[in-house]
């Protein structure tokens, strides 16, 4: 198993790679994050094995690898931080580097209960957002609950969502919306069918948004409003 690096502008820099003797079977649900030192965390899950995480050196090399406790179904590194978070059906788990729960999260800050949470992002202070029925909820890098709204009309509960300091972002099918961390709704585009269901992911100094696609190697860039 693969996992190839790339600067900000693109340039190839290495490869992290995962013998057969770490890793075994289908690659599903990957998470990946990467730290400014250039630490590279991958997670993995899948119906046939637990989830488990793997983090590289600044130049590839493994460094360590470690389960989880919980039964998740995803497992996300969290920026700047050695934690993760787990998503499970209708929980949110912070873990720590060994994948000891710190907190569980059971429900969205409206108080209602949290129900099949996904597409969980990370902004690049630790915080972070997750979709849970069409309700994009918000939490502090602790897992305290911040502020939650309403995804628009354009887009759906299955959107892929970005976050920052002050942006949250969605798109889903051809529909890309841009609202403030209070839901107030700033910009809504229509996509062509070569972004359909892209990936948004903002750049290293937050000033564009970037869309990587579900298939091909084309990356769209978009400044912030």
């Amino acid at each position: 198993m693969t996992t190839h690096v790339f600067d900000a502008s693109g340039q190839f820099m290495h490869q992290c790679v995962l013998g057969p003797d770490q890793f075994r079977g289908e690659i599903c649900w990957p998470a990946i994050s990467i730290s400014d030192e250039g630490t590279v965390s991958l997670s993995v899950s899948g119906p046939e094995y637990t989830a488990r995480l793997f983090r590289f050196d600044a130049n590839g090399k493994p460094i360590c690898q470690f389960s989880f406790d919980v039964d998740s179904d995803e497992v996300f590194p969290q920026p700047g931080t050695d934690r993760v978070v787990a998503v499970t059906y209708e929980e949110i788990h912070l873990l720590d580097r060994h994948g000891k729960l710190i907190r569980k999260i059971e429900h969205r800050p409206d108080g209602q209960w949290v129900v099949y949470p996904q597409n969980l992002t990370f902004a690049k202070d630790g915080s972070f957002a997750v979709i849970s029925d069409r309700t994009v909820c918000i939490f502090s890098s602790d897992a305290t609950p911040i502020n939650h709204f309403d995804l628009p009309p354009p887009v759906t509960h299955c959107s892929k969502i970005a976050i920052n300091k002050d942006r949250v972002v969605a798109v889903s099918d051809r529909d890309l919306t841009i609202q403030d961390r209070t839901g107030k709704l700033i910009q809504c585009t229509k996509l062509g069918v070569d972004r359909k269901d892209a990936h948004p992911c903002f750049s290293v100094d937050e000033s564009e948004l970037l869309l990587i696609p579900r298939a091909g190697t084309q990356v769209t860039r978009y400044a912030i409003p």
